[in-house]
């Protein structure tokens, strides 16, 4: 059925397997051997002062140092909130790096995406501009991979799940992870926070994104007293990880010199609003708590809320907050349009997104929902299967369905779970990122991949039942 993927050099293939467990949970709790050797290793100075970390080792003479929770900016609660990051204050004591820091707010859910699933008992909060750096035991100008974590722009943390780093250190390469806000708190433009925004904001929105282009400046200037280069920085994302890659390309005004390449796992890029839209649509989502208007006193409502407030809110409208939205000063032009002229940031590209992926998605809704399966639900019918595609799909429309049903007749398939599935897969993944690698490749080398090992069943409990009929 795939028409659109283009197959990956084993080399490559081999690079981004190794990069992709970074975001993988471990099967099971015990798989991490690294036992702390020193809780002294050797100091580090950064722009706001010293820090010190710990040195692991893996047993077999391998060492690694990591900085947990290394703040690159500061608290974005009050007067902070719905505004760009703040660079950290000095410090004159010795920061110990040694304990994860908070994750950024985000709304309990039972998904493997949420730190609630993957990491019980993590702790958030609005202080939550945080990154975690491993490093190889000795050396410099080692290359540097950050990693930008996915879920949907609304949950997840740098720190998420039994992450590995280690084997990628083990390649001289420093990895760093970062955390970014999230949802409403991340990503709404709203009349009332464009109005009072600051001269160098220049509008509302995107917070998220700005967070992360502050901790790669943050990385410029920091990350060569860790044994990095930052002259050879790699960005690798999954999903909204992938996603905000792309806005981190789009808005190479910002972003220039930052990063060299790029890997983007299942992250490709769709329609995005316009100011105006984002601050339309932000200013009807708020309206039961503050005033869509642009005055100062919205705004002072805004960053007065409880997060209690903000959260309930999140959590009657989950799929709100999750669009990085053109807007001054951050992101000019559109992704699509930077990718289609060269306006972007990234001198090499690597895309590609996994096989069947679509199937996570719906076993986690029939899991957690605990609705009868698509098959059931279906019971073979064509009509129920058209209308089930466009309810879902936002590409699959009247005009459309029918050429997407004879495209994937159900029939093809062992059953509706999995043909729903593959038309997912494509649709909100492996098309739309094909569409974004044929654009890039007109001005940058790109190299596309499709992911196609079979898992062992370990991603999350909850998730190992589940198996089509």
């Amino acid at each position: 059925m795939r028409v659109c993927i283009a197959r990956m050099p084993r080399a490559l293939r081999l690079l981004i397997v190794s990069i992709f467990v970074i975001s993988l949970p471990a099967c099971n709790n015990d798989s991490n051997d690294s036992s702390a050797i020193s809780t002294d290793p050797t100091e580090v100075t950064t722009s706001e002062g010293v820090i010190t970390g710990v040195l692991v080792s893996d047993g077999n003479g391998t060492e690694m140092k990591q900085w947990l929770g290394v703040p690159y900016g500061q608290s974005t609660e009050g007067a902070n909130r719905f505004r760009a990051p703040q660079s950290p204050e000095p410090r004159s004591d010795v920061l110990q790096a040694t304990e994860f820091g908070d994750a950024c707010p985000q709304t309990p859910a039972q998904s493997p995406f949420a730190i609630q699933s993957s990491n019980p008992g993590s702790s958030t909060s609005e202080d939550c501009l945080n990154l975690n750096i491993y490093a190889p035991g000795e050396g410099e100008n080692h290359p540097v991979v950050v990693w930008i974590h996915g879920g949907s722009l609304d949950t997840g943390a740098g720190f998420q799940s039994s992450a590995k780093p280690d084997r990628l250190v083990k390649e001289g390469i420093v990895v760093v992870a970062i955390n970014y806000r999230l949802g409403v708190l991340g990503y709404l433009a709203h009349p009332a926070l464009t109005a009072t925004s600051q001269t160098s904001e220049k509008g509302s929105g995107n917070y998220g994104l700005m967070d992360q282009i502050k901790a790669l400046e943050w990385l410029q200037a920091n990350v060569a007293a860790f044994g990095g280069n930052p002259n050879n920085v790699t960005l690798v994302g999954e999903s909204a990880g992938g996603f905000s890659i792309k806005g981190l390309m789009a808005a190479n005004d910002r972003t220039d010199g930052l990063f060299q390449r790029v890997i983007v796992q299942s992250g490709p890029s769709f329609f995005q609003e316009t100011p105006t839209e984002a601050e339309q649509r932000g200013a009807g989502f708020m309206a039961s708590l503050c005033a869509g208007d642009s005055s100062p006193e919205a705004a002072e409502c805004l960053r007065n809320l409880t997060l209690e407030q903000l959260l309930a809110l999140q959590a009657g409208d989950p799929e709100f907050g999750s669009e990085i939205v053109q807007r001054p000063g951050v992101l000019e032009q559109t992704v699509a349009a930077a990718l289609a002229s060269g306006q972007f940031t990234a001198d090499q590209v690597l895309e590609g997104s996994n096989r069947d992926e679509w199937r996570l998605f719906v076993a986690a809704e029939q899991l957690v929902s605990g609705r009868d399966s698509l098959e059931d639900r279906l019971a073979g019918s064509s009509t129920d299967y058209r209308q089930e595609l466009i309810r879902r799909y936002g590409s699959v429309t009247e005009a459309n369905a029918d050429a997407v049903v004879d495209r994937y007749p159900l029939n093809d398939f062992d059953n509706a779970d999995i043909a729903v599935s593959a038309v997912g897969t494509d649709a909100i993944f492996a098309c739309p990122g094909f569409g974004n690698i044929a654009a890039a490749a007109k001005h940058v080398p790109v190299y596309a991949y499709e992911f196609a090992d079979e898992m062992p069943r370990c991603l999350h409990h909850y998730l190992q039942e589940f198996n089509p009929r």
